[in-house]
């Protein structure tokens, strides 16, 4: 089942007796049709077919300030790494190089710089980053915090799936337009310096809540910057939702 592992949030896969994909669906939704998949096998499958009545999952509500917004949109899931180059901008940069025979793509860190202006619905990487099939690794230490992922989004919840290549306890400093986070728009995983600093701590694969803004808002600059070599991104989710992430 090794080709199954995902680190993204909510991949569904349904498989038939023998193994064989049946129905897969990534990301947040579609638990109707989830069940319905589930529905078909056991029929399939089954002594005998099914009779009862299944209430099948509703998807979540989506909140109030994202229906009353002006020309509302949210910015779908975005994947880190080489397997997916939807919503990268680094991966133009690293084509650039790989034409130029500075690099080969994989085979080791390459330094990256930000732009002064970011395109909404893109990652952006800052600093010395090793870019791998799934993810991408911060690749060196450091002691001013130059090195981060930027996203311009829209959304009302942001939340990112990170581990860590080493067994160090990973500090991930989190800004919003510049400002640090506070209670009001942190998400559950944040934690709030008595100094004002707000910061992720990553001790293990999964996926970090990161922003709640309590509404839906628009065009908002996430910056998560680390000084910790071995912070490992893989996917970036985002939700307009009444409730959840």
């Amino acid at each position: 089942m090794g080709f199954l592992r995902q680190h993204v949030l909510a991949a569904k896969y349904v498989l038939d007796k023998n193994g064989v994909v049946k129905y897969r669906h990534f990301g947040e939704g579609s638990y109707a049709e989830t069940e319905n998949a589930i529905r078909i096998l056991l029929e399939d499958y089954g002594p005998k077919k099914l009779t009862m009545i299944i209430h099948f999952p509703v998807d979540q509500k989506v909140d109030l300030s994202f229906k009353q917004s002006v020309l509302p949109k949210v910015t779908p899931e975005l994947y880190f790494g080489r397997r997916r180059k939807q919503g990268s901008c680094y991966q133009e940069a690293l084509l650039i190089l790989f034409k130029k025979n500075i690099i080969w793509i994989g085979e080791k860190p390459v330094v990256l710089i930000v732009p002064d202006v970011l395109s909404s619905d893109k990652i952006y990487l800052n600093g010395e980053w090793q870019i791998e099939e799934e993810n991408v690794t911060h690749s060196r230490d450091s002691t001013d915090s130059s090195d981060f992922v930027a996203i311009k989004y829209s959304s009302k919840t942001v939340n990112v799936v990170m581990s860590s290549s080493t067994p160090t306890l990973q500090k991930i400093w989190v800004t919003v337009n510049g400002d640090w986070l506070t209670d009001q728009n942190k998400g559950d995983d944040v934690l709030l310096e008595s100094t004002g600093e707000s910061y992720l701590l990553i001790d293990k694969p999964q996926m970090y809540k990161v922003i709640n803004h309590g509404k839906y808002e628009k065009d908002m600059t996430l910056n998560l910057a680390t000084d910790s070599m071995g912070s490992q991104f893989y996917a970036f989710t985002f939700g307009v939702y009444e409730e959840g992430p």
